[in-house]
């Protein structure tokens, strides 16, 4: 994996490659205060087994999960601590932290990797995500990374307020699925229809469906440069499969139960 750092000019001022436990395919990563948080999972990387005819990438278990630690700031290869994980995958990461030595991610954790099959062709079935706590304990020599499961609704494309990207916070979004709206897929029942909010805080979430509509991931837009931390807007464009049509639907990001507050139409 190569971790590149880019100025507010656009300028590479470093470049890191750091050796992983086998070739992954690594499709998000966290950055805390002090670390950048790198997930081995095993969905691996087999040019060997392209030219085979089989699959390029593929669901492999037994490789197990490690998440390198690198020190944000000043880091090296040689600094990288690696901690074991039980195996699971995750597409995306709704935002970390870190404090006295202890790093908490949060993320929409599959029990096994979905859209990708075994490295015999075979399918990895249906997965579901759910909102996943993982715990890093870096003052333990012996630490793994221990997981809780937040909720209990399936969800994906988690997002927090990106002014609190890398801090502690309290709310984060996703999209999630109330059966609505079903899918063919062989790896899900149902398309996402659902908007999501959970307060860390209290522990309390909010939902608004689409029912028949299918949301994008959505995005975060703060209410005022100083407004609180979620006081703001969530944006997401909604597609009707029956018209073949979207719309940009505004949301209260703290009130998604009221629905749209505004909406605009496209014609395609």
């Amino acid at each position: 994996v190569a971790v590149h750092k880019v100025d507010s000019n656009g300028l590479l001022t470093e470049s890191i490659s750091i050796p992983t436990p086998y070739p992954a395919m690594v499709h998000d990563f966290v950055m805390t205060e002090n670390y950048i948080v790198l997930p081995i999972m095993p969905i691996t990387g087999s040019l060997e087994r392209a030219m085979e005819g089989k699959p390029p990438f593929a669901w492999e278990p037994d490789k197990g999960v490690h998440v390198g630690i690198l020190p944000r700031h000043g880091g090296t290869a040689d600094d990288v601590r690696w901690l074991e994980m039980d195996p699971s995958f995750a597409f995306h990461f709704m935002n970390g932290f870190d404090e006295d030595g202890v790093i908490t991610i949060d993320c929409c954790l599959f029990d096994h990797a979905p859209l990708f099959q075994t490295p015999d062709g075979e399918t990895t079935g249906k997965a579901e995500p759910f909102l996943t706590r993982l715990t890093m304990d870096l003052n333990d020599p012996e630490a793994k990374v221990v997981t809780n499961r937040i909720g209990n609704i399936e969800s994906e494309f988690p997002i927090c307020d990106p002014r609190f990207a890398g801090r502690r916070y309290r709310h984060g979004w996703y999209t999630a699925t109330d059966g609505a709206l079903p899918s063919t897929m062989e790896d899900s029942d149902s398309f996402y229809n659902v908007l999501g909010h959970y307060d860390f805080e209290t522990g309390e979430s909010d939902h608004y469906s689409f029912g028949q509509d299918m949301p994008s991931e959505a995005l975060f837009v703060p209410k005022s440069a100083d407004a609180a931390e979620g006081v703001g807007y969530l944006l997401t464009v909604v597609t009707s499969f029956e018209t073949r049509t979207s719309r940009l639907c505004i949301l209260d990001a703290l009130n998604l139960a009221a629905g749209p507050i505004a909406v605009a139409y496209l014609s395609h």
